[in-house]
């Protein structure tokens, strides 16, 4: 069903039934809006800080680590940015519960320190798959504090860039 389109009444099917409809809107989310200052560090190493709320992360193994050059991974990062970016970092973050990997189980937030180096206003963070696809992350970039701050939802590699010219997408016709 589309946003918009009757679904039909609600209620015992008499006359006196509500109709439902679709907001024609999507919300923009179900959650509500956390600062990180609200809340509690779960792990902090190599320039990242995991944040959530009480209990999201409870009894998870959370690992971060900030990839160098002699990781695959990076290379694979690096593969992606290099063409609008001479300037990136790439962390691998593991969250598991029980020995399994594990998303948290509520609002979380990952926080990644930025280089002083970089220009903030050109500064982007990604998200790269297991099968290497790629998507930017909205970030709010804390300027004065040199951070990138975004929802954690899984683990997975962030690749945090500061890029230097538009990016071009490839397309096939």
């Amino acid at each position: 069903q589309t946003p918009g389109e009757d679904v039909g009444q609600v209620g015992g099917g008499d006359q006196n039934g509500v109709e439902a409809v679709l907001p024609d809107v999507e919300p923009e989310s179900d959650r509500p809006t956390v600062s990180s200052k609200d809340l509690e560090t779960v792990k902090k190493n190599d320039g990242a800080t995991i944040k959530a709320e009480k209990n999201a992360m409870k009894g998870f193994k959370v690992e971060i680590d900030k990839l160098g050059t002699f990781d695959k991974t990076y290379y694979r990062a690096r593969h992606y940015v290099r063409d609008f970016s001479k300037n990136w970092e790439v962390y691998e973050i593991t969250s598991e519960k029980n020995g399994k990997s594990a998303n948290p189980n509520g609002i979380a937030k990952l926080i990644i320190n930025i280089p002083k180096k970089y220009d903030t206003n050109k500064v982007a963070v990604y998200y790269m798959s297991k099968s290497g696809n790629v998507q930017e992350l909205p970030a709010t970039i804390d300027k004065p504090a040199l951070t990138a701050t975004f929802d954690f939802s899984q683990g997975g590699v962030y690749i945090l860039v500061e890029k230097q010219k538009a990016e071009t997408s490839s397309s096939s016709t």
